[in-house]
């Protein structure tokens, strides 16, 4: 029992600490250098709570104390792994607490916060982080099983690795959401450095499960070491975002030696795991996946397209050693992963029609074809930029837009002002924004879309002048609800799998215990 309790301390302490912190950001405590610069007394108290990860010191610190919270709830009965779990969020921790501390004290308190960075005061922001923190804490279990060389089995894997890609599902989705509803700077997806990092984790889930996922006959003794990969690209991921030296508009513009410190650590994970792989520890590396055929064919797409994502992160970050500003743009990989992913889509259609699958793998796996549609689909919209004088119609993107004035309103916090135009876009009303925020000393415009079923039509004022003069972006979106709505499935189909039949082991290598079942 005493050693259960050591190896929940790290997860207590990061428990406690972020609790410290919330606590801060809910009662204004405006003497915390985090709390003036992220919070605002008379905000909602989500919005309070969101600043606590909106820094970047805070932000690492919730992710250990999710990571170190999860670690120690899935390896409490097994020591070896226990171990491993609370020695990570020890590293965690104490990287965290060494260079970007959230408890730093200002000379003098100060009066007031600034609040959230306004672009951030949005629904989904207060959800979308502590979601994606909880999808990477899940790939922790399966590593530390790996490494300890205690409690792995393909039903454990399968377990924390399926409530992974439910959670990272939803919080990418969410994430996208926001930068589609909020931003109007680029649709729901820029290729960021941030962004595919999450999605790196999210393909090698894919691929794990692929090869060791529900309603398959297992091999006990093939290699152990493919679970502990997902925890390694989480682990990358963070170490790239946090270094300061990825061109993003997500990463936090944080010390050098925070990024340094995390790629130190995922090295020695994954030195962890290769020497496991070489001595045997992590499996013999004799035995064999006993799958269908069909089976293998996914694993190798989502790795493929892990390789490539992993390459167009990796290579900003190495060439910033050398002193290289270099910027992977999105055709790189457009260009690379439109093949893939309609090889993927015809794949999934091809084995759902020649063999007979379950419901909850036809809801995920029919979600995904219906996402790579949509997201071709959105690739077809089109748009018009114009300056409108008040009173007056044009046609932009194929729709009827008529200036209906210029006006300037109070803005969403107290000391703003917005400057609204209103228009009548094929008969909707629109009223986008350019909202001044004289604390952030700036102007963020505020897009305003109406949602129909094929199509949405966004609306984004660039500029408005005295005489009622506006000008304005038009965009007329193809397909984007089908986008949400695949998400949607995919983390249906996968939450429902995650209670369905088990893999089975087979009790001679080369043979299965029970005919193979398809995915």
């Amino acid at each position: 029992m005493i050693r259960r309790l050591l190896a929940v301390l790290p997860a207590g302490a990061a428990g406690l600490l972020t609790i410290r912190l919330f606590r801060a950001f809910l009662t204004d405590d405006f003497a915390l250098r985090v709390v003036a610069e992220q919070g605002r007394r008379g905000a909602p108290w989500y919005y309070r709570l969101a600043g606590a990860w909106a820094t970047a010191p805070g932000s690492l610190l919730v992710f250990t104390a999710i990571v170190g919270g999860i670690g120690a709830v899935a390896t409490w009965r097994r020591p070896r792994a226990a171990l491993v779990a609370s020695s990570t969020t020890a590293v965690l921790l104490g990287i965290g607490l060494a260079w970007a501390s959230p408890f730093e004290q200002l000379p003098i308190p100060a009066v007031g916060g600034l609040g959230l960075t306004p672009i951030l005061e949005h629904w989904a922001m207060a959800i979308h982080p502590p979601l994606l923190y909880a999808a990477l804490a899940c790939c922790l279990p399966p590593f530390a099983a790996v490494v300890g060389g205690d409690g792995w089995s393909p039903a454990s894997v399968r377990r924390w690795l399926g409530a992974a890609l439910v959670l990272a599902t939803v919080a990418i989705t969410l994430g996208a959401f926001w930068s589609y509803a909020e931003q109007g700077w680029g649709g729901y997806w820029a290729w960021d450095p941030v962004e595919n990092s999450s999605f790196a984790v999210w393909l090698a889930v894919v691929a794990v499960l692929h090869t060791i996922g529900p309603g398959r006959t297992i091999d006990t003794a093939a290699p152990r070491w493919p679970a502990a990969v997902p925890w390694l690209v989480a682990l990358s991921g963070s170490a790239a975002s946090r270094s300061g030296a990825v061109p993003s508009v997500h990463a936090f513009a944080e010390s050098g030696r925070v990024g340094v410190g995390l790629a130190l650590a995922a090295l020695v994970s994954v030195a962890l795991v290769s020497v496991g792989a070489v001595v045997g520890t992590t499996g013999t590396g004799r035995g064999r996946l006993l799958v269908d055929r069909w089976a293998r064919y996914p694993s190798v797409l989502a790795a493929a397209t892990l390789v490539i994502v992993t390459v167009g992160i990796a290579t900003p970050f190495v060439m910033d050693r050398f002193g290289h500003d270099v910027r992977v743009a999105g055709e790189f990989y457009a260009r690379l992963l439109l093949p893939l992913a309609i090889g993927a889509a015809a794949l999934v259609l091809r084995v759902g029609t020649a063999r007979p699958v379950r419901r909850s793998v036809w809801v995920a796996h029919g979600g995904f074809v219906l996402l790579v549609v949509a997201v071709l689909g959105t690739t077809a919209d089109t748009h018009g930029t114009a300056t409108i004088p008040a009173g007056r119609t044009v046609e932009l993107a194929g729709r009827s837009v008529t200036n209906e004035g210029v006006a300037v309103e109070p803005g969403p916090r107290p000391g703003t002002e917005s400057v609204v135009a209103s228009l009548v876009v094929d008969g909707t009303r629109l009223r986008p924004r350019l909202t001044a925020y004289p604390e952030r000393g700036g102007v963020l415009a505020e897009t305003a879309t109406d949602r129909g079923v094929v199509h949405d039509v966004q609306v984004v004022l660039v500029r408005a002048d005295d005489d009622g003069r506006a000008l304005v972006e038009v965009r007329a979106r193809p397909a984007t609800n089908g986008v949400w709505l695949a998400a949607l499935l995919i983390a249906l189909g996968s939450a429902s799998a995650l209670g369905r039949a088990r893999p089975t082991a087979a009790v001679a290598r080369g043979v299965p215990a029970s005919p193979p079942a398809v995915h």
